[in-house]
């Protein structure tokens, strides 16, 4: 019970209310340790080194500040993926180390097993090659998922941009989206990416002007971004998403080898902190 305790370096009152609700996480702890009256794994020994965690180095708030001006990651201040793994990792008292680069670049340094574990990470089958995510048999096994999310398409307002879910029209400059996203890919097989490789704020920007026709991005990060460019009277999304899916924390295929008991036991209890705290985390930021 000791990782429970309240940390006395947290002196702002949203943060306590957080940590005072990690209390509940107890529970995880004892439910693992009851496993084995039922058939489940036994808890395997803790890593002896810091796990490594490589972030977008994107500001995609409310899920992750990338990068914070200090370097130092706090739980309450900096997006609620980070959040859900400071619990987790206090649960296991594991010690974190964060890193922040393009996303391409997180996932070769997962492929070479220089970090052990990225976030977000939507599965695609191709991306077995590069890392280990949760699998029930042979696919993946949505309900270890650490947040289900909505990628919606951004455009102008008045826009003739359409989209009936399987198709796009009224498409005239192209359609944007990070680059090694899914969604990036989702594009180019349809046949309507923008040919330049735009940033979530530039191609804001460029909807702003009418030279592009949309931009795909999960809703929370593309709604706060509207508000901070202060394009709400001009920016809209379309009604239908482009995209309904599961975000993961897939780790590197030499971490799970050496730590395969662990890695289940770990997103075992990210699901738990995401069912019981989730919306409490997604609320403090929003707000």
């Amino acid at each position: 019970m000791s990782n429970c305790i309240l940390a006395l370096s947290i002196k702002s009152w949203h943060r306590v209310a957080i940590r005072l609700l990690g209390r509940s996480l107890c529970l995880v702890g004892l439910v693992l340790s009851m496993g084995a009256a039922i058939g489940a794994p036994v808890a395997s020994a803790s890593p002896d080194r810091p796990f490594r965690v490589c972030f977008e180095m994107q500001d995609n708030m409310p899920f992750i500040q990338g990068v914070p001006e200090d370097g130092v990651i706090v739980l309450g201040e900096h997006g609620v993926l980070a959040d859900l793994l400071i619990l987790a990792a206090e649960q296991h008292g594991i010690e974190l180390s964060f890193s922040f680069m393009p996303w391409k670049r997180c996932i070769q340094r997962l492929g070479q097993g220089k970090v052990d574990g990225i976030i977000a990470a939507i599965w695609s089958s191709e991306r077995d090659s590069w890392g280990v995510f949760p699998k029930m048999g042979e696919a993946v096994d949505n309900e270890m998922a650490i947040w289900f999310v909505d990628y919606l398409i951004y455009t102008k307002s008045g826009s003739g941009l359409n989209w009936d879910g399987s198709d796009f029209s009224g498409v005239r400059h192209g359609i944007a989206a990070p680059l090694g996203y899914i969604a990036y890919q989702k594009l180019s097989e349809l046949g309507v990416l923008h040919e330049q490789n735009l940033s979530l704020t530039d191609g804001f920007a460029l909807l702003a002007l009418d030279r592009l026709d949309g931009y795909v991005v999960e809703e929370s990060i593309g709604r706060r971004v509207i508000d901070d460019l202060q394009l709400t009277d001009k920016l809209v999304s379309l009604t239908t998403p482009f995209m309904r899916v599961h975000w993961f924390m897939p780790v590197s295929h030499q971490w799970y080898r050496a730590h395969s008991e662990f890695s289940l036991e770990f997103w075992l209890t990210l699901k738990g902190i995401r069912e019981t705290q989730g919306e409490a985390l997604l609320q403090h930021y929003l707000e």
